[in-house]
């Protein structure tokens, strides 16, 4: 090992580069966007993107046996989202914020009626309005029949016009006063690059004395849906038999998206327009005797009145609203409640409204379709226990380069490193996959296997491979050092009497000459100046040696290129 001193300290140099890059967040960049890969090869679980068209399912959906596949997004989800969409805007054809009274009370009612679980509104009531007693009073017959209302909580901090700090913004008293309204956060928590991957459970922080303890909207639409108590663990949080692990032991966990932004060519919930469930045939225009709720009278045709009837039963289809999560919130990108996540780009699919933001979070949990995070993907801010995995990874990776750099060739060393990385790469995305033949499925265009509940496990994959990368780095720099530094002495050592071909051969083959020599055919020539002694009296010692200078240089020269060696002068 003594030998190999400066390629070992050169090997420990790497470690610590790594560790600092991967702690300080450098590669957290593209770990994200690695993060984000693995969902756009993955693809979607539910929607209109499962089937080539609407009689044909995609072939690697086509399986029985994996449940996390929703092959009918309105019947195996449990949430409904129900939108303000550019159409409701256009048919209700009203100023926003709309009344209370004229819609929202009208929802809630005709939700109700059609016999939904949970009505959840991804919408601010903090202002107290003249409608807010009709409100009241829907909110309090939906509870009489079961019905849970979450309402919209806002834990940023904010600061008022008159510099007064708010640690909690929340529906006016004049909703929820006298009811068992319950209230979900709403805040959303982004990663530096502003994509949203995880979301929050709960905030212990919030100080307010409504109810006791605030979790996020979607934790808070389960409660309500399950009506189990959460119970808090040390690893994650527990709803019953649902349990959400946490993140880096934050109050956070990874969605595991079921795909893109469904407000778009691909719909992956079942949307329902906002204008729809306010058409519950109670107003026909052209009977003259009330005013409808919607100015378009052209898209009045009572859709909600189907679905309260009590004759309707499975035979007539697939009923959207029933035992369901109603999840109401805008759609409208002038309100600017849009974010990026990991498949913002799929499919030239854009941003993701925040409505369907909170449907996705809602349905993971209930699907239980948890994202696996043994070891943390990214570096800034992580715990001591990350943090010595992560030294552990690098040093087995660095001084795996650094062997396999002292035992082996460059070009079998070089071969190898590569090797590594790809098992490593194959292994961190294939876990996510559950498919460790995702890489050649992908180059041959094999479908690439759908991981089942809970299966998908983020392993990282830029610093394992930064490790390999900086070991073969440094400890190649340090073998072309040594490489150089041997040619060189045997050059000056044997460059002045042998050729410079069998210097190189020396080198190649690692043999020094050996005393004995090699038996063999060879030319022997010893050359001799006439009448030396003589002319060599005349001359002066200078004079002399310059003469020699000059004869045994042309003589060397010629010796050598020729492949000669040179045993005296």
């Amino acid at each position: 090992m003594k030998k190999h001193r400066l390629a070992y300290f050169l090997t420990v140099v790497a470690i610590l580069l790594n560790i600092i890059l991967y702690w300080s967040g450098v590669y957290d960049p593209l770990e994200q966007n690695l993060y984000d890969y693995r969902f756009k090869l993955r693809g979607p679980l539910s929607g209109d993107y499962l089937y080539e068209n609407p009689n044909e399912l995609k072939s690697r959906y086509n399986t029985i046996n994996n449940k996390a596949i929703k092959l009918n997004h309105s019947k195996d989800n449990d949430v409904v989202i129900i939108g303000i969409d550019q159409d409701s805007y256009t048919n209700i054809g009203r100023f926003y914020p709309y009344n209370r009274a004229l819609i929202w009370a009208k929802v809630i009612d005709n939700l109700v009626a059609a016999d939904i679980s949970v009505i959840a509104f991804d919408i601010m009531f903090d202002n107290e309005t003249t409608s807010d007693s009709v409100l009241l009073n829907s909110i309090k017959k939906a509870e009489q029949k079961g019905v849970e209302i979450v309402l919209a909580a806002n834990n940023k901090i904010e600061t008022g016009i008159a510099g007064q700090k708010f640690n909690l913004i929340k529906p006016s008293n004049s909703i929820i006063s006298n009811t068992n309204v319950k209230l979900g956060l709403i805040g959303t928590i982004s990663d530096k690059d502003g994509f949203v991957r995880r979301y929050i459970t709960f905030d212990n922080q919030v100080n307010d004395v409504y109810q006791k303890d605030y979790y996020s909207f979607a934790l808070q639409s389960v409660i309500s849906f399950t009506k189990q108590s959460p119970k808090i663990k040390k690893d994650g949080l527990r709803i019953g038999d649902l349990f959400i692990p946490h993140y880096a032991n934050e109050n956070t966990f990874l969605i595991n998206y079921f795909g893109p932004n469904s407000y778009e060519r691909i719909k992956t919930f079942n949307l329902i327009p906002l204008h729809e469930v306010l058409d519950d045939g109670s107003c026909y225009p052209e009977e003259g005797d009330c005013d409808p709720i919607l100015r378009n009278h052209d898209s009045i045709d009572g859709f909600m009145e189907i679905f309260s009837m009590p004759e309707w039963n499975s035979q007539n289809g697939i009923h959207p609203f029933k035992n369901k999560i109603a999840v109401i919130g805008s759609a409208l990108k002038e309100h600017h409640d849009l974010f990026n996540t990991p498949f913002s780009g799929f499919n030239n699919t854009g941003e993701m409204f925040g409505v369907e933001l909170h449907a996705n979070a809602i349905q993971h949990i209930l699907d239980q379709n948890n994202i696996q995070n043994p070891i943390s993907f990214k570096g800034a801010n992580i715990s001591f226990y990350d943090k010595f995995i992560s030294f552990l990874i690098s040093m087995i990776a660095s001084f795996l380069i650094f062997f396999i750099m002292i035992y082996f060739s460059p070009i079998i060393s070089m071969v190898l490193t590569f090797l590594v990385i790809f098992i490593w790469v194959n292994i961190s995305i294939g876990s996510f996959l559950n498919d460790f033949l995702w890489f050649f499925k992908y180059i041959l265009n094999i479908d690439i296997s759908i991981p089942n509940i809970g299966s998908s496990v983020i392993l990282p994959v830029i610093y394992p491979i930064s490790s390999v990368i900086l070991s073969y780095g440094f400890n190649l720099s340090y073998k072309l050092y040594n490489e150089n530094k041997n040619k060189k002495f045997l050059k000056n050592t044997f460059g002045n009497y042998i050729s410079s071909d069998l210097v190189e051969e020396m080198y190649k083959t690692h043999q020094v000459p050996e005393l004995g020599g090699k038996e063999g055919y060879h030319t022997l020539i010893f050359s001799d100046i006439a009448s030396f002694s003589s002319f060599s009296e005349e001359l002066s010692a200078t004079e002399l040696v310059e003469l020699l200078n000059e004869y045994l240089t042309e003589m060397t020269q010629i010796i050598l290129n020729n492949g000669g060696t040179i045993d005296k002068y």
